[in-house]
């Protein structure tokens, strides 16, 4: 904390006779919190010294100090990934082989024979097993000398000049498409044909570089043929001659979209069930750059969440729930089932404590024993061998990988919310004698979707009271005011 600084921007304060200040410092979150490892570095004497210090400069001037503790933004992306409010991904069906139990939908399906990323169902090596994948990910097939079986290119030209696009053998990437924009070109992009997607939430990734780029940059994104408003995806940040791993999730109900194109006016609502998932989808990298420039694209792929167990969310308000297909018999963890968490937990792994604050959880599609969470029946449970099962969890959404949205609302429905909260409020509120905290969230891009706020069986405006609620008793319980913002930085979600 730079006291000199503080200390002369008071001193401007006092002159033009202001009173209140909010104060803002990453710290405030772990001034208590010695189990926060992420931020040992701002733990401990030296900061609360500096914070006793602010605190009487403020009072010698008579200008209210009020600590800002945001409970969205910070700390769902930063302290507590689980926090954050999941991808509800309800009753995929799971069976039974041995001890463990398995999604009966693969994950990220590749061919038996060749063991490309591609559709089995339309590769004439491979056996046909109904494969739901982007036919020709990995563009080992070719449609002719330039282009991709399954893709095609795509151009927007301002005058005669013409981008060119073609597919070509680099060591280490096998097959990938280049190619070179043309200066007066607006975009141009490969396209996949459209292909069928299920009741499921997606991740979607490409590897992408550029070459003498300016503009925009490149992207990946996967959009609905049906519906309206069912489009997500990731842009490069900037120019990179580096390859850029760009990933995303997937759902068509991500934005509460109800309505087919060219049908009524759209209609928002809780319901972030699955069932409206639309079934006809396209993937589609695009370049936009007025200069011209050369972009590389390959290794494209989907994978489906609700097979990979990957980035589960474990908390005691949401954990991986099973339950009989048939008779809606619900099982119990640690009697009839046991989620075992990765060797080398990611993030969300461990209960509570991420032990790091990246928010790069998986930058792969390696389903490697590192990354996954497994579900075995317990032998004394009543899970049988022929059991048909619905498993239910929360996932990470958007935040896997360099190309992540940035966008990590949290979870109103999580009690670790509000403890976590609490904790440091009346941390930094007991060092600073302060009367109040301000409490905002800033851009919230959605609530009231996962299986948290969904058990809870409140409206939107109910669940908000009902979160706000919990922090006004927090703070009258340490004997103070709060100061509530809240901003919806996209009402839409």
């Amino acid at each position: 904390m730079n006291q000199t600084y503080i200390e002369a921007m008071l001193d401007r304060m006092e002159r033009s006779k202001m009173n209140l200040n909010l104060l803002h410092n990453e710290a405030f979150w772990v001034v208590d919190q010695p189990h926060k490892p992420a931020f040992e570095k701002l733990n401990g004497g030296p900061f609360k010294q500096s914070l006793m210090n602010v605190s009487r400069m403020h009072a010698d001037r008579r200008i209210g100090l009020v600590p800002h503790l945001p409970p969205g933004g910070y700390f769902g992306g930063e302290a507590f990934p689980n926090a954050i409010e999941g991808v509800y991904l309800r009753n995929q069906s799971y069976k039974v082989e041995g001890d463990a139990l398995l999604p009966v939908a693969p994950a990220l399906p590749r061919c038996n024979t060749c063991s490309k990323l591609h559709d089995a169902s339309t590769c004439g090596a491979c056996p046909n097993n109904s494969l739901t994948l982007p036919f020709n990910g990995d563009f080992a097939l070719a449609k002719d000398e330039d282009t991709p079986a399954g893709w095609s290119y795509e151009f927007a030209t301002d005058s005669g000049n013409k981008s060119t696009c073609t597919t070509e053998t680099v060591p280490g990437m096998g097959r990938v498409v280049r190619c070179d924009g043309a200066p007066s070109e607006k975009w141009w992009s490969v396209a996949s044909d459209e292909f069928q997607v299920e009741a499921d939430a997606y991740h979607v990734n490409a590897l992408v570089r550029t070459e003498n780029c300016s503009g925009d940059g490149a992207d990946i994104t996967m959009e609905s043929m049906e519906y309206n408003g069912c489009a997500s995806g990731a842009q490069l940040p900037q120019p990179s001659s580096e390859w850029v791993n760009l990933s995303f999730t997937w759902e068509c109900t991500e934005v509460m979209a109800k309505y087919k194109i060219g049908g009524p006016e759209p209609h928002f609502g809780n319901d972030r069930g699955l069932s409206q998932v639309a079934s006809g989808v396209r993937l589609r990298s695009t370049m936009l750059s007025h200069s011209g420039c050369t972009w590389y694209v390959a290794k494209v792929s989907v994978l489906r969440l609700g097979s990979a167990l990957i980035n589960v969310m474990r908390t005691n308000d949401t954990d991986v729930h099973v339950v009989d297909a048939s008779s809606g018999q619900q099982f119990e963890l640690g009697r009839d089932y046991q989620v075992d968490n990765p060797p080398m937990p990611n993030q969300a792994a461990v209960n509570g404590n991420p032990g790091g604050d990246s928010p790069n959880l998986m930058t792969n599609y390696e389903l490697g024993s590192e990354y996954r969470y497994r579900l075995r029946r317990l032998s004394s449970g009543r899970i049988s061998d022929t059991t048909r099962l619905n498993v239910s969890f929360d996932v990470l959404p958007g935040i896997l990988g360099e190309g992540g949205d940035g966008h990590f609302p949290v979870s109103l429905a999580e009690s670790m919310v509000e403890e976590y909260w609490c904790d440091a409020a009346r941390a930094v509120m007991t060092l600073t004698r302060s009367p109040a905290v301000m409490a905002s969230e800033d851009e919230v891009w959605g609530i009231n979707r996962d299986s948290r706020a969904q058990r809870l069986g409140l409206s939107n405006a109910e669940l908000f009271a009902h979160h706000t609620n919990k922090l006004q008793d927090c703070v009258v319980s340490i004997g103070a005011e709060v100061v509530l913002f809240r901003f919806v930085g996209c009402p839409s979600r």
